[in-house]
């Protein structure tokens, strides 16, 4: 985005396959183009919410963050998506919402968190697939038990053995569509 400021974003369309994917798609397209567009947040997020409930009727998760890399300001606005993590040094922090998908109702449900990230710290984002299956889906300490673990790497690196765990290699059907987003912060 513009000033240095980076955007993270997921949606996840209620069902699997391909048309859920493609909803997915066009929510955070919307999202990126409203703000690019000059619109503020909130205009940005209810205008999306009135389109999915107006027209297709397929809900979406929507789990959004703007990383300003000058100043480390995080915000993120979470809407009917699982937990976030942000591994820091001293831990893993959770970041939570009970709020609804978009498109159920009339207005916007968000959930707004500000914080602060610095130079090694990592943002892991996902879908409840990959969160609800395999090994990860036990609970959320077992998840941060295996983020803790995992060896100083890529974010990409870590994204795989996320999925890795999720999927295990084939011995878990797969249900539900599956994407994790990790970003480190430099």
């Amino acid at each position: 985005m513009e000033n240095g400021r980076y955007l993270l974003a997921l949606a996840d369309g209620m069902g699997s396959g391909k048309s859920a994917g493609t909803e997915s798609a066009a929510a955070v397209e919307m999202y990126e183009d409203f703000t690019q567009a000059g619109f503020f947040r909130d205009d940005a997020l209810e205008l999306i919410n009135s389109l999915i409930s107006g027209k297709t009727r397929v809900f979406q998760t929507l789990d959004i963050c703007t990383v300003d890399k000058y100043t480390g300001k995080a915000e993120f606005i979470k809407i009917g998506a699982v937990s976030t993590f942000i591994l820091k040094r001293k831990g893993v922090e959770i970041l939570k919402s009970n709020t609804l998908p978009v498109g159920i109702l009339e207005n916007v449900d968000t959930k707004i968190y500000e914080k602060r990230v610095e130079k090694g710290d990592v943002i892991v984002m996902m879908t409840d697939g990959i969160f609800e299956a395999g090994k990860s889906g036990e609970n959320e300490y077992k998840f941060i038990e295996m983020l803790e673990k995992r060896e100083k790497t890529t974010a990409e690196k870590t994204a795989k053995k996320n999925y890795g765990n999720c999927s295990g290699n084939g011995q878990n059907k797969i249900t539900d569509d599956m994407t994790v987003l990790v970003a480190n912060i430099y």
